[in-house]
Protein backbone atom coordinates (compact mmCIF):
# COMPACT_ATOMS: atom_id res chain seq x y z
CA UNK A 1 0.00 0.00 0.00
CA UNK A 2 1.32 3.43 -0.96
CA UNK A 3 2.05 5.63 2.05
CA UNK A 4 -0.16 8.71 2.24
CA UNK A 5 1.59 12.05 2.04
CA UNK A 6 1.41 14.30 5.09
CA UNK A 7 -1.38 16.85 4.92
CA UNK A 8 -0.13 20.27 3.82
CA UNK A 9 -0.96 23.43 5.72
CA UNK A 10 -2.83 26.19 3.89
CA UNK A 11 -2.62 29.82 4.91
CA UNK A 12 -4.69 32.89 4.11
CA UNK A 13 -3.40 36.42 3.59
CA UNK A 14 -2.19 38.25 6.70
CA UNK A 15 -1.81 41.98 7.10
CA UNK A 16 1.79 43.01 6.57
CA UNK A 17 1.63 45.05 9.79
CA UNK A 18 1.46 41.85 11.82
CA UNK A 19 4.89 40.86 10.49
CA UNK A 20 6.48 37.64 11.75
CA UNK A 21 4.57 37.75 15.06
CA UNK A 22 1.25 37.32 13.30
CA UNK A 23 2.45 34.32 11.33
CA UNK A 24 3.96 32.76 14.47
CA UNK A 25 0.68 33.19 16.36
CA UNK A 26 -1.44 31.83 13.49
CA UNK A 27 0.68 28.73 12.98
CA UNK A 28 1.17 28.11 16.71
CA UNK A 29 -2.57 28.19 17.38
CA UNK A 30 -3.41 25.93 14.44
CA UNK A 31 -0.76 23.36 15.41
CA UNK A 32 -1.58 23.34 19.13
CA UNK A 33 -5.31 23.52 18.43
CA UNK A 34 -5.18 20.26 16.52
CA UNK A 35 -6.02 21.61 13.07
CA UNK A 36 -3.01 19.79 11.73
CA UNK A 37 -1.48 16.65 13.16
CA UNK A 38 2.16 15.99 13.77
CA UNK A 39 4.14 15.71 10.54
CA UNK A 40 1.93 17.96 8.40
CA UNK A 41 3.96 19.71 5.71
CA UNK A 42 4.11 23.49 5.68
CA UNK A 43 4.01 25.32 2.36
CA UNK A 44 7.37 26.33 0.96
CA UNK A 45 8.87 29.59 2.14
CA UNK A 46 8.06 31.09 -1.24
CA UNK A 47 4.41 30.00 -1.07
CA UNK A 48 4.04 31.43 2.44
CA UNK A 49 5.39 34.77 1.22
CA UNK A 50 2.91 34.81 -1.66
CA UNK A 51 -0.16 33.73 0.32
CA UNK A 52 0.38 35.80 3.46
CA UNK A 53 1.74 38.99 1.95
CA UNK A 54 4.64 38.98 4.39
CA UNK A 55 8.26 39.63 3.44
CA UNK A 56 10.72 36.78 3.10
CA UNK A 57 12.65 37.97 6.15
CA UNK A 58 9.50 37.96 8.29
CA UNK A 59 8.60 34.45 7.15
CA UNK A 60 12.06 33.12 7.92
CA UNK A 61 12.03 34.73 11.36
CA UNK A 62 8.60 33.19 12.13
CA UNK A 63 9.82 29.74 11.12
CA UNK A 64 12.93 30.10 13.28
CA UNK A 65 10.77 31.00 16.29
CA UNK A 66 8.46 28.03 15.75
CA UNK A 67 11.40 25.67 15.34
CA UNK A 68 12.92 26.97 18.59
CA UNK A 69 9.56 26.28 20.29
CA UNK A 70 9.59 22.71 18.99
CA UNK A 71 6.47 23.24 16.88
CA UNK A 72 8.11 22.62 13.52
CA UNK A 73 11.11 20.65 12.34
CA UNK A 74 13.03 21.03 9.11
CA UNK A 75 14.36 18.34 6.82
CA UNK A 76 17.02 18.82 4.18
CA UNK A 77 17.00 17.08 0.82
CA UNK A 78 14.70 16.05 -1.95
CA UNK A 79 11.73 15.44 0.33
CA UNK A 80 12.72 18.16 2.74
CA UNK A 81 10.89 21.18 4.03
CA UNK A 82 9.22 22.31 7.23
CA UNK A 83 6.86 19.95 9.07
CA UNK A 84 4.69 20.41 12.13
CA UNK A 85 5.85 18.90 15.40
CA UNK A 86 4.51 18.67 18.94
CA UNK A 87 6.39 19.57 22.13
CA UNK A 88 7.95 16.72 24.08
CA UNK A 89 9.97 16.25 27.25
CA UNK A 90 13.19 17.13 25.47
CA UNK A 91 11.91 20.62 24.69
CA UNK A 92 10.97 21.27 28.31
CA UNK A 93 14.26 19.79 29.47
CA UNK A 94 16.24 22.08 27.21
CA UNK A 95 14.51 25.26 28.39
CA UNK A 96 14.66 24.37 32.08
CA UNK A 97 18.29 23.31 31.78
CA UNK A 98 19.17 26.69 30.31
CA UNK A 99 17.33 28.41 33.17
CA UNK A 100 18.98 26.28 35.86
CA UNK A 101 22.48 26.75 34.47
CA UNK A 102 22.03 30.37 33.50
CA UNK A 103 20.70 31.34 36.92
CA UNK A 104 23.25 29.08 38.63
CA UNK A 105 20.55 27.46 40.72
CA UNK A 106 22.04 25.89 43.88
CA UNK A 107 21.75 22.22 44.70
CA UNK A 108 19.50 23.05 47.64
CA UNK A 109 16.86 24.66 45.40
CA UNK A 110 16.99 21.78 42.93
CA UNK A 111 16.51 19.21 45.68
CA UNK A 112 13.54 21.17 47.07
CA UNK A 113 11.90 21.15 43.63
CA UNK A 114 12.67 17.47 43.28
CA UNK A 115 11.09 16.70 46.65
CA UNK A 116 7.89 18.50 45.72
CA UNK A 117 7.57 16.66 42.42
CA UNK A 118 8.70 13.22 43.52
CA UNK A 119 6.56 12.95 46.63
CA UNK A 120 3.53 13.32 44.35
CA UNK A 121 4.98 10.85 41.85
CA UNK A 122 5.43 8.28 44.63
CA UNK A 123 1.83 8.84 45.74
CA UNK A 124 0.41 8.26 42.27
CA UNK A 125 2.80 5.39 41.56
CA UNK A 126 1.29 3.51 44.50
CA UNK A 127 -2.18 4.12 43.07
CA UNK A 128 -1.50 3.47 39.40
CA UNK A 129 1.38 0.97 39.25
CA UNK A 130 1.03 -2.16 37.16
CA UNK A 131 2.86 -5.50 37.44
CA UNK A 132 5.46 -4.38 34.90
CA UNK A 133 6.13 -1.23 36.96
CA UNK A 134 6.65 -3.27 40.11
CA UNK A 135 9.10 -5.55 38.30
CA UNK A 136 11.05 -2.58 36.92
CA UNK A 137 11.14 -0.84 40.30
CA UNK A 138 12.34 -3.92 42.16
CA UNK A 139 15.00 -4.57 39.50
CA UNK A 140 16.23 -0.98 39.76
CA UNK A 141 16.36 -1.26 43.54
CA UNK A 142 18.38 -4.49 43.36
CA UNK A 143 20.79 -2.99 40.84
CA UNK A 144 21.34 0.01 43.08
CA UNK A 145 22.13 -2.13 46.10
CA UNK A 146 24.68 -4.11 44.07
CA UNK A 147 26.54 -0.97 42.98
CA UNK A 148 29.43 0.57 44.95
CA UNK A 149 29.25 4.24 45.83
CA UNK A 150 30.32 6.72 43.17
CA UNK A 151 29.02 8.12 39.86
CA UNK A 152 27.48 4.77 38.83
CA UNK A 153 25.61 4.59 42.14
CA UNK A 154 24.26 8.09 41.47
CA UNK A 155 23.07 7.06 38.00
CA UNK A 156 21.35 3.93 39.28
CA UNK A 157 19.79 6.02 42.02
CA UNK A 158 18.21 8.26 39.38
CA UNK A 159 17.10 5.22 37.39
CA UNK A 160 15.14 4.02 40.42
CA UNK A 161 13.46 7.40 40.75
CA UNK A 162 12.51 7.37 37.07
CA UNK A 163 10.87 3.98 37.50
CA UNK A 164 8.58 5.56 40.09
CA UNK A 165 7.86 8.46 37.75
CA UNK A 166 6.83 6.07 34.97
CA UNK A 167 4.58 4.13 37.34
CA UNK A 168 2.71 7.30 38.33
CA UNK A 169 1.03 7.53 34.91
CA UNK A 170 1.02 11.32 35.30
CA UNK A 171 2.51 12.68 32.11
CA UNK A 172 2.83 16.28 33.31
CA UNK A 173 4.62 15.41 36.54
CA UNK A 174 6.92 13.07 34.62
CA UNK A 175 7.73 15.90 32.20
CA UNK A 176 8.55 18.22 35.09
CA UNK A 177 10.90 15.64 36.57
CA UNK A 178 12.52 15.01 33.19
CA UNK A 179 13.03 18.76 32.77
CA UNK A 180 15.53 18.80 35.63
CA UNK A 181 17.10 15.44 34.81
CA UNK A 182 20.53 16.66 33.67
CA UNK A 183 20.84 19.09 36.58
CA UNK A 184 19.61 16.39 38.93
CA UNK A 185 22.35 14.07 37.69
CA UNK A 186 25.02 16.70 38.26
CA UNK A 187 23.59 17.39 41.73
CA UNK A 188 23.78 13.72 42.69
CA UNK A 189 27.40 13.44 41.62
CA UNK A 190 28.27 16.71 43.35
CA UNK A 191 26.60 15.42 46.48
CA UNK A 192 28.64 12.22 46.45
CA UNK A 193 31.84 14.19 46.09
CA UNK A 194 30.90 16.65 48.84
CA UNK A 195 31.20 14.03 51.59
CA UNK A 196 34.33 12.88 53.26
CA UNK A 197 35.26 9.27 52.53
CA UNK A 198 34.43 8.22 56.07
CA UNK A 199 30.77 9.26 55.80
CA UNK A 200 29.98 7.89 52.32
CA UNK A 201 29.07 4.41 53.54
CA UNK A 202 26.63 5.84 56.04
CA UNK A 203 24.92 7.95 53.38
CA UNK A 204 24.74 5.02 50.95
CA UNK A 205 23.17 2.80 53.61
CA UNK A 206 20.53 5.44 54.41
CA UNK A 207 19.66 5.77 50.73
CA UNK A 208 19.23 2.02 50.32
CA UNK A 209 17.05 1.72 53.42
CA UNK A 210 14.85 4.58 52.27
CA UNK A 211 14.48 3.08 48.80
CA UNK A 212 13.43 -0.25 50.24
CA UNK A 213 10.74 1.39 52.39
CA UNK A 214 9.37 3.45 49.50
CA UNK A 215 9.41 0.50 47.13
CA UNK A 216 7.49 -1.63 49.64
CA UNK A 217 4.82 1.06 50.05
CA UNK A 218 4.36 1.38 46.29
CA UNK A 219 4.21 -2.40 45.79
CA UNK A 220 1.43 -2.78 48.35
CA UNK A 221 -0.43 0.27 47.01
CA UNK A 222 -0.12 2.44 50.12
CA UNK A 223 -0.09 5.89 48.52
CA UNK A 224 0.06 7.91 51.73
CA UNK A 225 3.00 5.91 53.05
CA UNK A 226 4.82 6.14 49.72
CA UNK A 227 4.44 9.92 49.65
CA UNK A 228 5.41 10.33 53.30
CA UNK A 229 8.51 8.14 52.95
CA UNK A 230 9.62 9.87 49.78
CA UNK A 231 9.25 13.26 51.46
CA UNK A 232 11.30 12.04 54.43
CA UNK A 233 13.95 10.54 52.17
CA UNK A 234 14.43 13.66 50.08
CA UNK A 235 14.25 15.96 53.09
CA UNK A 236 17.15 14.05 54.62
CA UNK A 237 18.99 14.30 51.33
CA UNK A 238 18.40 18.08 51.19
CA UNK A 239 19.64 18.46 54.75
CA UNK A 240 22.78 16.49 53.94
CA UNK A 241 23.78 18.81 51.09
CA UNK A 242 22.84 22.08 52.78
CA UNK A 243 26.35 22.49 54.13
CA UNK A 244 27.79 22.09 50.64
CA UNK A 245 25.33 24.28 48.77
CA UNK A 246 27.24 24.56 45.53
CA UNK A 247 25.74 25.61 42.22
CA UNK A 248 25.42 23.22 39.29
CA UNK A 249 26.43 25.44 36.43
Amino acid sequence: MKKARPRRLTLGRLKAATSSAGLVETLRERILGGDFGEGAALPSERDIVETTGLGRGSVREALRVLEAEGLIRTKIGRNGGAFTSLPDEDDLTRFVSVFVRGRRVPVRALIEARSTIESSLAYYAALNREPSDIAALEAASAALEATPDGPEFARRNLSWHYCIAAASRNELLVAFLASIASALGRASVAHARAFEAGSVGEVRGAVIRAHRAITEAIVRGDADAAKRRMERHLRAYADSVSAADVDIG
